[in-house]
């Protein structure tokens, strides 16, 4: 509660606005590509499928039809009586101690189905579009996962055919783990638990999680291994707080299921979830859904068996008279006729889920063949049909900021307590600005605090954004310009861009920032155009060389009186470095490298990568809090933990030590000598004018071309190489180089 006495502008109860604002919004990865790029590729897939599909509806049907006598040989077990049989299987073993009678099963059946339906009740049916109810769904892998019961999923790896047989629903690897999925809950309740089960599939690594006040980072996260189709049960509320105990707080908490590419909590903590490397740099994860039913506790759905119905039917002939059970051969063959029933349905297209599961079941007992290479026109499907799905192109995914309409106001957290609340604030718009931007609807004038006067579920970030770029707002665009300037001339016209406030620095030139942000506005907040105006200016064009006079008058240059001399980034040294050494890869895109670390720590996925990062420029070095690139970090490249509008530029020792003994700098130093001498040149001079024009950007004086020969022919004695051989001597270049990367003048840009 410190900002409502102290210098600050904004009040305690503007911070809780916005935060109620931003909290009323979801923080999820998605998929940003706008366009399809596998369309062309899954239509090759699905022809390649209806071929598959024809090959193996022959082959199991010649297996369902010789089935019988696989289903004898099927293991048995004393213990099946014990328990009411619920697969083909147990319906077996069952067989051959005390075979199931037909008014049991029917008891049974019934009984279920009547459980079912009164204890269930629908929340999202994803069997078909747009029966989803408040439930939503992302990635490229859902959007063309809707399927009809019995679709194929063909195995990506290994001996294996397929990989399973699909109910309806709608599933992330229909045609390729590759392809990313995410499924989330509207927000529930936590104060009023509900128990909820999800029929689902998933595998490699994809995860469920509730999420508690958009908390990104959690081990509430659960990977989900559960290959075959199966109920899921759930319950929000009555979480655990941070003390241990229950938390009763009304929060903000969703359910949700991702896939790898969306987890904003992938990759998780080092040992969190067992994965190697192997799996963590692996794309392929998946997950499937088919429906969600809201239920009590402890009364999930149940099967209802109706797969098995057939075998109890009145005109059955294995189980016409329970008075006479029937033999196991005569079980064996009614099985068999039905996985045989099951697989022309199949093949013929009009399978339920049912046929479905019992088909699945007879491929995991091997009673249908599922090996690739059980016929050459299997495995030649198989084959090309791998061939076509390595061209899928993963999800490109980005941190988002989703509004499912889900407005809440923040309450004011005691001492910064995230247990103990005072009074909500209303979110909405800071006050601060409103009075020299106030809302133009007269309506809402009076209520400019809270969007709830029109919608009490609006978040509010929509009225934000407009504040913010509203023409009359006197901080956007000025703060924008502000930034511009300092990034082109090392000071801004307000030396403090963080800070616009009193404790910041007031405008050396105020009417002009007045005039470059009034003008940014008009042109559209084109920043091509202010960048345009800015370096053609008669500012930008001055020169270096300070007027003594004027220096004694404005030390600090804050009058723009010359261009001084400012170091460049870190980033840019390094950059440019490999571009004068020949170093440079300009390719772009692609996954971060790895910087270069003398020891790695694995606890800490601190890996030793490339020394010069594969030539990559500095954007694409990966950053991490724990041990940021030492060099980059020698010359004040800031740590990624916030935004930081002005670097620190430090003149420390270590830094010209950096550039003297860094591993990377020899290492460039030696690439460019290698490179220069086989360059053809016909004398030292020339090979060292070329050099120091590459280095600075300027042809040498006749001076420091002298100087600069003279270097070299020292180098190459202390190597002892002869003079006749100074161009071929490699090390002496290389001391050349080096010594260039050392001039002031190198690392320093008016």
């Amino acid at each position: 509660q410190c900002h409502d006495h102290k210098l600050d502008a904004v009040e305690q109860r503007d911070f809780y606005a916005l935060a109620g604002t931003l909290m009323s919004t979801r923080w999820n990865s998605r998929t940003v590509d706008a366009e399809d790029p596998n369309v062309e590729t899954i239509a090759s897939l699905g022809e390649i499928k209806q071929r598959m599909r024809a090959e193996l509806a022959r082959l199991w049907l010649d297996a369902a039809e010789q089935s019988a006598d696989k289903i004898k040989t099927l293991p048995a077990d004393d213990k099946a009586a014990e328990r009411f049989p619920e697969t083909l299987l147990a319906m077996w073993q069952r067989a051959q101690t005390k075979p199931l009678t037909a008014a049991e099963f029917r008891e049974q059946h019934e009984q279920r189905i009547a459980a079912n339906s009164e204890r269930l009740t629908l929340l999202a049916d994803f069997t078909r579009e747009r029966g989803e109810g408040q439930w939503r769904w992302d990635g490229w892998g859902m959007r063309h996962g809707l399927v009809a019961d019995g679709a194929i999923v063909v195995a990506d790896e290994g001996d294996s055919a397929i990989q399973q047989l699909l109910p309806a629903g709608r599933w992330s690897h229909v045609w390729s783990p590759r392809l990313a999925g995410s499924l989330q809950s509207p927000l529930f309740d936590p104060r009023q638990p509900i128990t909820f089960s999800i029929g689902m599939a998933a595998g490699k690594f994809a995860a469920s999680s509730f999420v508690v006040d958009r908390a990104l980072n959690s081990e509430r996260m659960q990977f989900v291994n559960q290959p075959s189709h199966g109920w899921s049960t759930r319950t929000a509320g009555n979480f655990s707080s941070l003390e241990g105990s229950v938390d009763t707080a009304d929060r903000l908490v969703h359910w949700e299921l991702v896939t790898k590419s969306l987890n904003n909590y992938f990759p998780p903590r080092t040992g969190y979830g067992g994965l190697n490397e192997a799996e963590l740099h692996d794309p392929r994860s998946w997950f499937g859904v088919t429906r969600i039913y809201q239920h009590a506790a402890g009364q999930p759905p149940q099967d209802e068996l109706g797969r098995f119905a057939p075998l109890f039917a009145e005109n059955a002939p294995a189980v016409a008279a329970d008075s006479e059970p029937p033999t196991t051969d005569a079980w064996a063959k009614r099985l068999a006729e039905l996985l045989l029933a099951a697989v022309r349905r199949w093949a013929d297209e009009r399978c339920d889920d049912e046929d479905v599961r019992l088909l699945n079941e007879a491929i995991q007992l091997k009673l249908l063949p599922n090996q690739r290479n059980v016929s050459p026109a299997l495995e030649r499907l198989v084959a090309e049909y791998r061939d076509v799905e390595q061209r899928i192109v993963p999800d490109r995914t980005v941190g988002s900021a989703d509004d499912w309409h889900e407005g809440r106001d923040e309450r004011v957290g005691i001492r910064g307590s995230y247990t103990e609340f005072g009074e909500a604030t209303p979110r909405g718009r800071v006050r601060l600005l409103d009075t020299v931007c106030p809302p133009t609807d007269t309506a809402s004038a009076s209520v400019a605090n809270s969007p709830e006067a029109t919608d009490s579920l609006a978040s509010g970030r929509l009225e934000l954004g407009q504040q913010i770029v509203d023409p009359r707002n006197p901080l956007t665009a000025r703060v924008y310009v502000n930034r511009v300037w300092h990034y082109l001339f090392g000071e801004g016209l307000v030396r403090t861009p963080d800070d616009f406030g009193h404790l910041g620095e007031p405008p050396t030139h105020p009417e002009l920032l007045d005039y470059l942000a009034d003008r940014f506005v008009r042109e559209g907040w084109s920043t091509k155009r202010l960048l345009t105006l800015l370096v053609t200016s008669a500012t930008w064009r001055q020169s270096h060389n300070a007027d003594s006079q004027a220096a004694a008058i404005d030390p600090e240059n804050r009058l723009w009186y010359e261009m001084r001399l400012r170091r460049l980034e870190a980033e840019a040294i390094r950059d440019a470095m490999l571009v004068v050494s020949g170093r440079y890869d300009p390719s772009l895109f692609g996954p971060p490298i790895e910087p270069f670390r003398t020891a790695e720590d694995p606890a800490k996925r601190l890996f030793v990568g490339p020394l010069d990062g594969h030539g990559r420029r500095s954007i694409y070095i990966e950053m991490t809090l724990m041990e940021p690139p030492r060099f980059l970090a020698l010359f004040n490249q800031p740590l990624p933990k916030t935004t930081v509008g002005r670097r620190d530029v430090t003149n420390v020792p270590d830094q010209a030590l950096a550039l003297l003994n860094d591993p990377l700098v020899i290492a460039l130093a030696k690439y460019w000598s290698e490179q220069v001498v086989n360059d053809g040149a016909n004398s030292a001079a020339a090979r060292a004018d070329r050099m120091f024009a590459a280095a600075l950007g300027r042809p040498p004086s006749p001076e420091e071309t002298e100087r600069l020969v003279r270097l070299v022919e020292r180098s190459a004695a202390l190597h002892g190489a002869a003079a006749d051989s100074l161009l071929a001597c490699q090390p002496a270049w290389q001391d050349a180089a080096h010594a260039l990367f050392n001039l002031k003048e190198f690392i320093y840009v008016p």
